[in-house]
């Protein structure tokens, strides 16, 4: 109990002190959003959208399929408390046997953006994710999925992970004028206009990974951050998220890229929401335990993720967390033009150098994400 409160304590301070101090001014993840409201949103009430703890997920025809690791890292973590992989009873979910290949690692990221931390409530887990987050994210606002605190016996577990990117553009790209008709709904872009002068300093932003036809290329936007990729490639997808991913990987890798030139055009939707999902497929299933391979007395309560994303001209903001509570079941064109017009399903992924998977991944196969004309 003492080295609890010691650890509370050490929590207060930090959190006041880098609560006055501010961050950049001021500040925080969440204010470096730009612009108008996102489009916020429970994942269940998306018609058109399915969030997805796991990158092997089968890609329907007309459905956004969205991806962000802070679940798996979650996941892990609690995978390390347990001392094995989290199964339960009755049968499990095939998300389970997925989330339990752990195909993305704390490798995939750099430290900075990223914390990921499970343990038990006697062992004081609440009060370290708490004084993790006022260090690692000064003046940020209190997780929306912070653990309860007060609840839980000393044996139950909390699993989190946060993760923070911002992304800059070098330069900032054009907000195109004109809507850009995606499936039959016009949305906002951002972009290179056709034949417009000052392009120059814009398209050293483009490097064409691989261009087949302006239905089929690889393209990567360059950020501020050299260790960080964004690519976005217009392509038919394989069948799943995964399988698609692994496909534009390769042939980033086996394609010779070429800088963009400064009469090409391009197009991009401009994306802005905040989308929560609870995985109710598996709350409620008992916790077996990996030495005995017997049901424990512990449930899986809670298992929440959010991610709030935008992509415009200036570059790119992700703010992703994920929370997993266990505890008792009681509780003028001068040369040839390549025409780069994501007004079709596309792929859009983030990742690290060095990291053997992305941090995030989106396919977009409708608009139901993407910012509506006129809405500004």
């Amino acid at each position: 109990m003492r080295k609890r409160n010691i650890v509370r304590t050490l929590t207060w301070l930090a959190a006041a002190l880098f609560l006055s101090a501010g961050w950049g001014n001021g500040c925080t993840p969440d204010t470096m959003f730009r612009g108008k409201p996102p489009l916020t949103a429970d994942a269940d009430t998306l018609k058109k959208s399915y969030v997805s703890a796991v990158l092997d997920t089968t890609i329907q025809t007309g459905t956004n399929v969205l991806w962000c690791s802070t679940f798996q890292l979650a996941w892990d973590q609690a995978c390390k408390t347990v001392g094995g992989d989290l199964r339960f009873q009755p049968p499990e979910d095939p998300m389970v046997a997925a989330l339990n290949h752990h195909v993305v690692s704390p490798a995939d990221l750099d430290s900075d953006s990223f914390i990921a931390m499970a343990g038990r409530v006697g062992d004081g887990i609440i009060e370290r994710i708490n004084l993790a987050t006022a260090l690692k994210f000064p003046g940020a606002p209190r997780p929306r999925f912070a653990p309860r605190v007060g609840l839980q016996r000393p044996q139950d577990i909390e699993a989190y992970s946060y993760l923070f990117k911002k992304l800059d553009f070098p330069v900032p790209f054009e907000r195109l004028d004109e809507p850009l008709n995606f499936g039959g709904t016009n949305v906002t872009a951002f972009g290179m206009g056709f034949n417009k002068p000052g392009h120059e300093k814009m398209a050293g932003n483009v490097s064409i990974l691989d261009y087949k036809s302006a239905d089929d290329f690889v393209i990567e936007l360059k950020t501020k951050s050299a260790l960080d990729h964004l690519v976005l490639a217009k392509v038919k997808p394989e069948k799943t998220l995964g399988d698609t991913i692994a496909m534009v990987q390769k042939r980033r890798e086996n394609a010779s890229p070429i800088a963009a030139y400064p009469s090409d055009v391009m197009s991009v939707p401009k994306m802005f929401f905040d989308i929560t999902r609870g995985y109710h497929e598996i709350v409620g299933r008992t916790l077996i335990d990996p030495a005995t391979g017997t049901p424990t007395d512990q449930q899986l309560l809670e298992a929440v993720q959010n991610i709030k994303f935008q992509i415009d001209e200036k570059g790119v903001v992700l703010v992703s967390e994920a929370h997993m509570s266990f505890g008792c079941s009681a509780e003028g064109i001068r040369m040839p033009v390549h025409q780069l017009i994501f007004d079709k399903p596309f792929l859009l992924v983030m990742s690290r150098e060095g990291g053997k998977s992305p941090y995030f991944a989106l396919w977009v196969d409708n608009a139901e994400l993407l910012e509506k004309a006129g809405q500004q």
